[in-house]
């Protein structure tokens, strides 16, 4: 059984985004535009609905201008950090996934969510709490340093890095007393080490930090040979926490 996890991840969100008077939705940090483009798949029953990404890499717009565009979806560069340059009162729905950790100044962006939100609108955060990630294997030490170098490392593009941010979700969102939400958790649980799975791609992203100087490949190579013995005897397990956060503009 390659996913033990049902429904997945983006079934599970939608299901928590509010139905009546859904017209304008923004997903801020959308990357490529998966996330976007399954949400309007979800949402094609609402007519005249629009559905906004924006990322700070332009390689990321550009991708997702090529691949969606067509499907009525828009793409903007655009920094979150710096505000978000809508109008007030703009969107339905307000949705990120692992953008909130890269933003240093957190209160100022969780206020100008709620700038551009219509009243009564939805805010929907969600973030890895990249700290308890789990891959078992049989060097436990150093799979737990891999891990904790990984949840650490603030990449090029990034304003800011927190490994906790998954579980501190809750309390930034709260502590400004501007939404009325509530927090849950969705853990992705993989048994299957296979290409395209989030196990396998995080392992590829691990790599990235040879490249970066943050670890040796020698460190790197033991690591991929420890999840691929435990993926071979039966014994690999992908666990990644998701936390969301959910409210209501007050």
């Amino acid at each position: 059984m390659a996913n033990i996890w049902k429904p997945s991840l983006q079934q599970y969100v939608a299901d928590l985004f509010k139905r009546e008077q859904f017209t304008s939705f923004l997903d801020i940090g959308c990357g490529y535009g998966k996330d976007l483009k399954y949400f309007k798949e979800q949402f094609k029953s609402i007519p005249n609905c629009r559905f906004v990404g924006i990322d700070k890499l332009e390689r990321a717009i550009s991708s997702a201008c090529e691949n969606y565009s067509r499907d009525g979806l828009e793409f903007y560069t655009m920094d979150a950090a710096d505000g978000l340059n809508f109008s007030e009162e703009s969107f339905d729905i307000v949705y990120s996934m692992n953008v909130m950790e890269c933003i240093k100044d957190k209160l100022k962006h969780i206020e100008e969510i709620y700038r551009v939100l219509k009243p009564g609108g939805q805010a929907v955060c969600c973030h890895c709490d990249w700290d308890s990630v789990i891959y078992n294997g049989e060097n436990k030490e150093h799979i737990r340093e891999i891990l904790n170098k990984y949840s650490n490392w603030k990449q090029p593009w990034m304003d800011d890095a927190d490994s906790w941010m998954g579980r501190r979700l809750w309390g930034v969102f709260n502590s400004i007393k501007i939404f009325s939400g509530e927090v849950r958790i969705f853990n992705i649980i993989e048994t299957d080490f296979s290409e395209r799975s989030k196990g396998w791609d995080m392992v590829k992203e691990i790599g990235y930090m040879v490249q970066a100087g943050v670890i040796t490949k020698d460190e790197y190579d033991n690591f991929v040979c420890d999840i691929e013995t435990a993926s071979r005897s039966g014994e690999y397990l992908h666990v990644r926490p998701i936390y969301i956060y959910s409210g209501v503009k007050i």
